[in-house]
């Protein structure tokens, strides 16, 4: 038997695949023809624009406070400057 016309593949077939976003599924050739970027390369972008995109959401300035306050007595109770 086979499993291509069983109802949960013909439900999942177009969404069931993982495509990694960091490493490549290209071949060698293709990889390198698009720039051979390596996995760190790859996840150093995407950090630093996930971290460009972020919208702050901002912080309550008596909050703000309160931790600037409790992060000042923190420091002086263990001798951080």
């Amino acid at each position: 038997g086979h499993f291509l016309g069983a109802e949960h593949t013909l439900r999942n077939y177009r969404t069931g695949f993982y495509r990694p976003w960091i490493s490549s599924t290209e071949n060698y050739d293709r990889w390198q023809r698009f720039g051979a970027r390596t996995a760190d390369v790859v996840a150093s972008e995407r950090w630093q624009q996930v971290l460009a995109e972020y919208p702050d959401p901002g912080i309550d300035p008596g909050v703000d406070e309160q931790l600037l306050e409790f992060i000042g007595r923190r420091k002086r109770e263990i001798g951080s400057d």
